[in-house]
């Protein structure tokens, strides 16, 4: 399980008042949530809103824009994803 793998989270992941829409985060969606272990398992995305009404310990939900890995950054896709957020990213 992901909670099992990224104990290094920071405590911004688990504060509503630390999420802001227009933010990047890795977030963990649900399907990954048995497999994940590594960075790559998890996704990219720009949060659009945020689900959480709450301080969650296992981090916000947030729905996003997906981006994924190209050349040495991130392209947009037209995906949307729903997780929770594990690494708050920078640009």
């Amino acid at each position: 399980m992901e909670k099992d793998h990224f104990k290094d989270r920071t405590k911004e992941t688990t504060l509503i008042t630390a999420i802001h829409i227009g933010e990047f985060a890795f977030i963990c969606e649900k399907k990954a949530q048995t497999y994940a272990k590594e960075l790559s398992d998890l996704t990219v995305v720009k949060i659009t809103q945020i689900l959480t009404k709450h301080d969650h310990p296992r981090g916000i939900k947030v729905k996003g824009t997906v981006y994924e890995p190209y050349k040495n950054g991130y392209k947009k896709t037209n995906r949307e994803a729903i997780g929770r957020i594990v690494y708050l990213a920078e640009k």
